[in-house]
């Protein structure tokens, strides 16, 4: 297990770990509401109280893929993953720093029987890919929305409910076919409306960054 999110990393102000408490309570796109106006609700409620809480709905940061782009590999990357593809899981409930740690010489940092007790459980929910606006092999998304619903359980403590990841403005990193790339591709990638990636002179992709958006309901 880690305490930052995993894929999403080399944005600015983060570095190359985002942690979700310090960007959720910290950014000053997120709106926070007092502890004295905040109105809890249930996970299903359907009726009752209005829920005020804490929200963020603006939160844009400017990464970079660290990874090589252009490259083809055997495997889909994070990037090129299919819809409804699962990439990875966050707990519910926050985790507290004692569960990353050790208590036996059987365990290691971040691979805690504490931890290992919350796979395939109740307790972790997937982050999914959008059946609709998903990533693509031989291309990459500009924009990448990370949605995350929750609701609010008392007034001091939030819950996860749902979590998903929509890939948008896709470009492919194949060469324009005036710097050999590849017809077959470039006229499937047509096909579905992705065009190349800008490129320099020499044919280069001139940027490797993307939009990361987080937004929380």
């Amino acid at each position: 297990a880690l305490p930052y999110l995993p894929f999403l990393s080399n944005c600015d102000g983060y570095d190359s770990h985002i942690s979700l408490s310090r960007l959720l309570e910290e950014h000053p796109d997120c709106q926070t509401v007092d502890r004295d106006k905040t109105v809890p609700t249930r996970e299903y409620s359907f009726w009752g109280k209005n829920p005020i809480s804490d929200a963020c709905l603006g939160i844009v940061l400017k990464c970079t893929y660290e990874e090589k782009v252009t490259e083809t590999r055997n495997n889909l990357r994070w990037f090129e993953a299919s819809p409804k593809s699962k990439l990875f899981y966050i707990t519910r409930d926050p985790a507290s720093a004692q569960d990353f740690s050790p208590v036996s010489d059987n365990e290691k940092w971040g691979r805690t029987r504490a931890l290992d007790s919350l796979r395939n459980s109740y307790d972790a929910i997937p982050v999914s890919v959008d059946k609709d606006l998903a990533g693509h092999r031989h291309a990459i998304p500009k924009h990448v929305e990370l949605e995350l619903k929750y609701y609010q359980v008392t007034k001091e403590r939030k819950r996860f409910v749902e979590a998903n990841l929509f890939f948008s403005d896709l470009c492919t990193t194949q060469a324009p076919r005036h710097f050999g790339g590849s017809h077959d591709i470039l006229d499937m990638m047509n096909e579905r409306g992705i065009l190349p990636c800008d490129i320099d002179i020499n044919g280069v992709i001139k940027s490797q960054s993307y939009n990361l958006e987080i937004v929380t309901l």
